[in-house]
């Protein structure tokens, strides 16, 4: 209301009111998406001039868009009946300038006020958003990434690389900082976790498969793992944490470099970020494998995220090769869609060559068969393999076994934190399938321990389950 003013007083001025008020209306008109651009979507007359960030550009913005309203303007007055000798156009010119300044000036508390009076939850966010970024302030919105729960370690496991859903101000900046995801990088972004929240952060053996066989080993059941760590102090943290959650590794399987490491973010939504080192577990292969072992095992256990290197594929087929030799059943999972999607043909060269039991979620399986119908996909599975387990989030899972599909339900808990939900499933169906229990029964085991990871902060259970298969399984017959 004041720039239109400010605009038609001094060139109407001699020409009296009406003139005065035609060209009031006409730059009111102008200037009206200004105001309602601010309320309602930040876009106005002049927006790209907001976004020219380079002094000289931004002036030459602002000079043709002075130039553009004043011709309007100008050119307007024949029609209004203002006399050419009542109108300047470098007077016009300034004036629009003066304008456009004016409006840069007043945009900022011009849109926090309007933002304030017409979105208060708008408002509420936006202070949160310069608290945290100004203060590093020890504030919580579903819009921040939650608590950095835990640190796992990784193991020979491919896990994915780089940030998925990073949205907190102040920890974001510390990875933008820190570069490549070393070990100084990942402290950097742990300190700065801390310092925003101080909170504690929880080391534990891992990795997926890892996982799977402590998870074995949960149910009372007996699991080797073959991995590669560091002669250093985690590989030493490794080493003794996996032994002492009931697991056999090689401790010959150890090398000059650095143990590989995992930040695990945990959202409020129990969703999970993973920012990964993977230090010398990335040159896993071969020579990590006993045929021994794996000839003396009801199961071989290939995992997914392998497949990303040369060394760890080939670890993989032969493994495979292996265990057909000796009459140990091939088991695969998936591990990841990316990862399926990205080395499509070194999966299905693997399933080719003959998969016993597959193991996968609905993502995985719809990566894998290009079919975008869940149900569809997992029969396509069970088509391709002896046995298949597509686990569906809290709907449970399904089940291809012997030409026929069974529909496992998922047990019902609040969700904490989902990291290590199908490694576990993974872990209680393993150990049903050695243990004599049908492939139903297995899926139920491995639907429970999914349930009970879930619901609390960590990749694996710490309490053993083996005095409660019966337990289990008669929940899920009541």
């Amino acid at each position: 209301l004041v720039l239109p003013a400010i605009v038609s007083l001094p060139l109407g001025w001699e020409s009296g009111p009406a003139a005065m008020a035609a060209i009031y209306l006409w730059t009111w008109t102008l200037l009206l998406p200004v105001p309602i651009g601010f309320a309602v979507s930040r876009f106005n007359l002049f927006d790209v001039g907001w976004h020219v960030r380079r002094g000289s550009a931004r002036v030459v913005y602002f000079i043709s868009t002075a130039l553009l309203v004043s011709g309007v303007i100008f050119l307007s007055t024949d029609l209004t009946g203002v006399p050419e000798s009542g109108t300047s156009f470098g007077l016009l010119f300034l004036t629009a300038f003066g304008c456009l300044a004016a409006a840069e000036a007043l945009r900022r508390p011009l849109f926090g006020f309007l933002e304030a009076a017409l979105s208060p939850r708008t408002e509420e966010l936006r202070l949160l958003r310069d608290r945290c970024s100004g203060e590093m302030a020890k504030l919580r919105s579903e819009h921040e990434i939650g608590r950095l729960a835990l640190s796992v370690l990784t193991d020979g496991v491919h896990v994915r690389s780089g940030w998925i859903s990073l949205r907190h101000g102040a920890v974001w900046e510390a990875a933008q900082s820190v570069g490549d995801m070393d070990p100084p990088s990942q402290e950097a972004i742990v300190a700065a976790d801390e310092q925003i929240a101080g909170t504690p952060v929880a080391s534990a053996s891992g990795g997926s498969a890892a996982n799977t066989m402590i998870g074995v080993a949960r149910f009372g059941g007996q699991a080797y793992y073959a991995c590669l760590i560091g002669r250093d102090t985690w590989g030493d943290f490794y080493q003794r944490d996996l032994e002492a959650a009931g697991v056999v590794a090689n401790p010959a399987n150890r090398s000059e470099g650095t143990t590989g490491q995992c930040l695990v973010f945990i959202t409020p939504d129990a969703d999970r970020t993973l920012n990964t080192f993977l230090g010398i577990s990335s040159a896993i292969g071969p020579a990590q494998l006993q045929e021994d072992i794996i000839a003396d095992a009801h199961y071989v256990y290939l995992e997914g995220y392998l497949f990303s290197s040369d060394d760890g594929f080939a670890a993989a087929m032969q493994a495979q090769e292996m265990a057909q030799q000796n009459d140990t059943k091939v088991s695969l999972t998936l591990s990841d869609p990316f990862m399926v999607s990205t080395f499509k043909e070194r999966f299905d060269s693997l399933m080719h060559n003959g998969v016993d039991l597959l193991f996968c979620n609905e993502e995985e399986a719809i990566a894998c068969t290009g079919v975008a119908d869940r149900e569809a996909a997992a029969k396509t599975l069970g088509s391709q393999v002896n046995m298949a387990y597509i686990t569906c989030g809290p709907d449970g899972a399904l089940v291809y076994a012997d030409g026929q599909r069974h529909m496992v339900p998922g047990v019902q808990v609040e969700a904490v934190d989902t990291t290590g939900a199908g490694d576990l499933f993974a872990g209680g169906a393993l150990f049903g399938l050695t243990h004599g229990y049908t492939p139903v029964d297995a899926a139920r085991l491995g639907s429970y321990a999914a349930a009970q990871v879930v619901a609390r902060f960590g990749p694996r259970l710490e309490e053993s389950l083996a005095d409660q298969v019966d337990q289990i399984l008669a929940h899920f017959s009541a």
